[in-house]
């Protein structure tokens, strides 16, 4: 991982994590400023209720209206009938949202007998009676009272607020009588220092929760940093060691090669080509394994040209005969024509074909048959390794193309290669802009399928 990769992980980081702390600060205050306003509503009624007992309180000896309170149902039809003065239907009233419960509603109606007295509500004594309310309850905001008319144009108002703001918020209409001729409404201005004040020691305690974070990143980015560069070093190191390998095998090949011209002895002749072989085979494995460690940062470069793919199929197989003398099976051929050209490169390709008939060999009892078999359509040229081996199970059928993947066999077979070749096989096909696929079933054997575009 680069530099500018890691210094982009650790500012998204910081950023996701800033963004989470005002996304909660954010709904934290909006829930604040919600209390706030249910409990200023709380307080408003409250205050409007004893601010219309002090009105009644400094109207000295002067009568008022009684009011008696018994249910209909409770009445017979006499006590209706001697009932003198204004029957007040509390339902009524009540759906009219003159006040929430009974108390509000007689509360209401207290109100009317005042107003028709030309006794209006003292806004003075509402600002003072809530006021004391709200220092109370430790609570610090600007706010106004307003007195409205029916059409919900001011009267009057008083109060510390003078403009509104985005933060300003108002409460509902506070009737006063049950006529619905006049109203107050309380606007108030919840400001966000309150609450920081509120939650400072959750907020700090927050931020270092997020420091904390930012720098348990930024030590596993270096802690992965350091792995990295180390990885990196013993992978040059070896992928160093592997390809110098090359060169004495090579040798090998040119030096049995010359010599062979000047040996008559056919044994010794056939020993020598099977040297050169698999030697040959060597360098072709250390070449696959080069291939895939290096698939994430070098691109295949392919030497195409016009080959034939039964050609390339005998010389896969030639390479692996020996290697598997001695175990006993049969491979047979299902080509739908003699010859079959594409454009490939011939030397990865031949590898692709005999990492195929070599896992066919290694995952299967003695006596596997082995099927080769080309076809052909209008898009792609198709060539399927047949065997009727041990299989796969569904579950790493996908994996078995991953880089040193290699499927659990049990303690009961004995485990063969790196895991390295159907990788490789992979990677060469999707070079040819082909691809390779698989079809197996445990206990029945496996289709691999190499994919050529036409």
């Amino acid at each position: 991982m680069n530099n500018k990769k890691q210094i982009a992980i650790v500012t998204l980081s910081a950023i996701v994590l800033m963004a989470m702390q005002l996304l909660w600060i954010s709904h934290a205050f909006r829930d604040y400023k919600d209390g706030v306003m249910q409990k200023l509503e709380q307080y408003v009624s409250a205050s409007l209720s004893r601010e219309l007992d002090l009105r009644m309180s400094n109207m000295g000896n002067r009568k008022f209206t009684r009011i008696k309170i018994k249910y209909a149902d409770e009445m017979t039809e006499e006590e209706r009938l001697s009932l003198k003065g204004d029957t007040i239907m509390v339902d009524d009233m009540m759906k009219k949202k003159y006040g929430l419960d009974t108390k509000d509603a007689l509360i209401q109606v207290q109100a009317d007998n005042l107003i028709a007295k030309g006794n209006f509500i003292n806004l003075h004594w509402v600002d003072s009676l809530l006021n004391d309310r709200l220092t109370e309850s430790n609570i610090k905001a600007k706010y106004s009272i307003l007195w409205l008319d029916k059409d919900t144009l001011l009267l009057d108002s008083i109060g510390t607020l003078r403009k509104e703001t985005a933060r300003t918020r108002t409460t509902r209409l506070f009737p006063l009588g049950t006529k619905g001729l006049q109203f107050v409404q309380v606007k108030v201005d919840v400001k966000s220092s309150e609450f920081l004040m509120e939650s400072m020691l959750f907020i700090i305690a927050s931020a270092l929760l997020v420091l904390i974070a930012l720098g348990c990143v930024v030590f596993l980015i270096i802690t992965i940093k350091k792995k990295d560069k180390l990885f990196k070093q013993r992978e040059a190191s070896v992928n160093g060691t592997v390809h110098d390998l090359k060169a004495p095998l090579n040798n090998v090949i040119f030096m049995m090669s010359q010599a062979k011209k000047k040996v008559t002895d056919t044994t010794t002749i056939e020993n020598m080509d099977e040297c050169i072989r698999q030697s040959r085979n060597m360098v072709a494995d250390i070449e696959s394994l080069l291939v895939t460690a290096r698939k994430d940062r070098e691109q295949i470069i392919l030497r195409k040209q016009e080959v034939d793919l039964i050609s390339l199929v005998n010389q896969a197989e030639t390479s692996v005969a020996t290697q598997y003398a001695g175990k006993n099976h049969a491979i047979t051929h299902k080509f739908y024509t003699d010859k079959v050209l594409i454009e490939a490169d011939s030397v990865y390709v031949t590898n692709v074909i005999r990492n195929l008939i070599e896992n066919a060999l290694k995952y299967s009892d003695d006596g596997v048959s082995i099927c080769i078999r080309i076809n052909k359509d209008n898009e792609w040229t198709l060539l399927q390794v047949v065997d009727d081996g041990w299989g796969i199970e569904r579950k790493y059928q996908k994996r078995i193309f991953e880089q040193f993947f290699q499927v659990p066999l049990g303690k009961l077979y004995r485990r063969e290669g790196y895991g390295v070749g159907l990788a490789f096989s992979m990677y060469i096909m999707e070079a040819h802009e082909g691809k390779i696929t698989v079809e197996s079933e445990p206990g029945k054997g496996s289709i691999f399928t190499c994919w050529f575009p036409n």
